[in-house]
């Protein structure tokens, strides 16, 4: 059963809120499922729950992990929805400089559940890529 409603706006509110987290894996795991929640038609809601600044504030983080989490979630985010707002709040500079991470991550495909690997650099081009359409 999917969450709808009063359910998923707080549901999001709690992962943006996590997004903050001291801790590295609350960060991380609240990315990853922003990620997925807009990849299932839910791009409105996770945008309108504010989670577009807490998603750039994480592309700083000291983790791999999170920063690539973060960054995924915001260039589907952008591809699936709300290009506009997330280029806008993006610290382009700081995406520039993530297109040379070679750092590998895995993510989900849209539609599917199935993990692939990639690099934090292709992200961030795929978000670059998205800014000069």
């Amino acid at each position: 059963m999917s969450v709808t409603g009063k359910g998923l706006e707080s549901q999001i509110r709690k992962l943006v809120k996590d997004l903050s987290d001291p801790e590295f894996y609350p960060r991380k795991h609240a990315a990853w499922t922003l990620a997925r929640m807009v990849q299932t038609g839910k791009a409105r809601d996770v945008a309108a729950q504010g989670s577009i600044p807490p998603l750039v504030g994480c592309l700083k983080a000291p983790e791999a992990i999170v920063r690539g989490r973060a960054l995924w979630a915001l260039a589907i985010l952008a591809s699936h929805g709300d290009k506009d707002a997330v280029l806008k709040a993006s610290n382009i500079p700081v995406i520039e400089k993530m297109a040379s991470d070679t750092t590998e991550l895995e993510i989900c495909e849209s539609g599917t559940s199935e993990i692939e690997r990639t690099t934090i650099g292709a992200l961030a081009k795929q978000l670059l890529e998205l800014s000069h359409q």
